[in-house]
């Protein structure tokens, strides 16, 4: 089951996730539509994977998953660049700020948690709703 889709900030790749624990990354500029290109296929979640979006400057993509795990990883290598626990529930969206410091997540637990990337620690932790919180957005 595909759950989200994110357009890298070139608009030549698209990132996906999927119930069955993967994200996937495809070239939709040289490959057709209908034939997009698949370039990584990553495994490293133990449960489903729900949210994806791109850091500013392309090099990084964060992932989600049902059980509280945000990942962060290096599109030029294809592996893990960190990852994020705190959230007492499934994880189900991130958003990188736009200077590319932070990175927001929130999901079923009300709260938005801010993470700082340099320090690969969490900053801020939101209690901001009483359910589930599906979208985030930083403001320029």
């Amino acid at each position: 089951r595909l759950c989200s889709v994110a357009f890298h900030p070139t608009g030549k790749f698209v990132a996906t996730t999927s119930f069955d624990h993967t994200w996937r990354l495809w070239d939709v500029e040289t490959s057709s539509m209908a034939e997009g290109k698949e370039l990584l296929l990553q495994d490293g979640h133990a449960r489903e994977v729900y949210g994806v979006g791109f850091h500013p400057d392309g090099s990084l993509v964060s992932t989600t998953d049902f059980g509280g795990v945000v990942q962060c990883w290096d599109l030029r290598t294809g592996k893990s660049a960190c990852h994020f626990l705190g959230h007492a529930k499934r994880v189900i969206c991130s958003e990188f700020s736009p200077n590319g410091f932070q990175l927001a997540t929130a999901g079923d637990d009300g709260t938005i948690k801010i993470w700082d990337l340099r320090r690969r620690r969490p900053s801020a932790s939101i209690p901001a709703h009483t359910n589930l919180i599906t979208q985030l957005k930083f403001s320029h």
